[in-house]
């Protein structure tokens, strides 16, 4: 292995034993050899670790270290990494053969910092089923554009989507926020096309991005205020870059969808709820006047639409039907089978 390969490839796991070998096989079976793997064990408590040293390959790399979250693992990952360009890959999801030859020779021949490409959703026991992650190549007509997307959420943050030029990430001292562990990779991703001067897409899928029950981005009980910590981390970043006035209309957009979606769907019993929504009311006062949001609550399910038109007009009501909501949630995972109501007790 060289000792500057042309691909560092970062792989966080935790607790994937299931789907290790699949993910790692697909990288050494890459028509590209000139890699570097650098597999991040986050402290597993299942066999993560011994299927991960099964691997005989040279150009593999096992770092382990105590839990500290995917932010932290990757970061180990990146601090390691020694090739032109980076890959940051989840350790359940899987990429075809020819992914990085295809990605490296599109980007070595426009002279890109980035490039992206689509990708597949792996449901259990159906066909993968396409999605186009960014929009077509076509329309990548300037780094601006781009980075208009990403704030709009066009642009999905997939960072195994992309491979980046690893100078980018040193030139401007750029890491994972290890404070943030829910869309996490929004964040950097937007710095990343921020400083990248030249920037492309492939239109074809390669990363299949495997949904799996447990999972964090599938987990019902997430901490939606996650996705409340990562917004205003990036209002701090374009307002600090100077870039706030051009993107003003993407960054009400992202408020509505990242907060206050994040409200109407978390539980207000929270303590955070109360503050983040009268901050909500100060920033975005007429949220459903813009053009962005109004095409993505055509997207929404009927009961989110009829939630966030409550909150709207009135907080209190609209925590009251959210807390109807989750009391109905827990009476029917709780009532006996045949459908006769159990005894039901619900804190005050």
């Amino acid at each position: 292995m060289s000792n500057h390969p042309l691909v560092s490839v970062v792989i966080p796991a935790y607790n994937t034993a299931e789907y290790i070998e699949r993910c790692l096989q697909s990288i050494t079976v890459q028509t590209l050899h000139d890699i570097e793997i650098i597999v991040v064990d986050d402290g597993s408590t299942d066999d993560t670790a011994s299927r991960i040293e099964a691997h005989a390959d040279p150009r593999l790399t096992l770092l382990s270290k105590s839990n500290g979250g995917p932010s932290s693992a990757k970061n180990l990952g990146l601090d390691r990494a020694r090739g032109e360009f980076v890959l940051l890959l989840d350790s359940d999801d899987w990429v075809e053969p020819p992914y990085l030859h295809d990605m490296t020779s599109a980007a070595l021949a426009g002279d890109l910092d980035i490039i992206a490409s689509d990708a597949f959703y792996d449901y259990p026991g159906k066909p993968p089923l396409p999605w186009s992650s960014s929009p077509p190549s076509a329309q990548w007509i300037s780094r601006e554009s781009v980075v208009r997307d990403v704030l709009a959420m066009r642009n999905a943050s997939w960072m195994a989507t992309r491979l980046y030029r690893r100078k980018l990430f040193e030139e401007h001292r750029l890491r994972y926020d290890e404070e943030i562990r829910f869309s996490e990779d929004r964040i950097l991703d937007l710095k990343l096309f921020h400083y990248a001067r030249r920037v492309g897409k492939l239109d074809r899928g390669y990363l299949h991005y495997v949904q799996r029950p447990g999972s964090l981005t599938n987990r019902r009980d997430m901490d939606f205020f996650g996705d409340v910590a990562a917004h205003y981390r990036i209002v701090d970043f374009v307002t600090r870059e100077g870039l706030a006035d051009g993107f003003r209309d993407e960054l009400e957009y992202l408020e509505y969808r990242t907060v206050f979606l994040s409200l109407v769907r978390a539980s207000p019993n929270d303590p955070r709820h109360a503050t983040e929504y009268e901050k909500i009311v100060k920033h975005i006062p007429h949220y459903w006047r813009n053009a962005l949001a109004r095409e993505h609550m055509e997207s929404l399910a009927p009961r989110t639409r009829w939630l966030q038109s409550i909150y709207r007009l009135d907080y209190r009501l609209g925590c009251a039907m959210r807390r109807l909501l989750e009391r109905l949630r827990f009476w029917r995972r709780t009532r006996p089978a045949g459908g006769t109501p159990g005894h039901l007790s619900v804190a005050p």
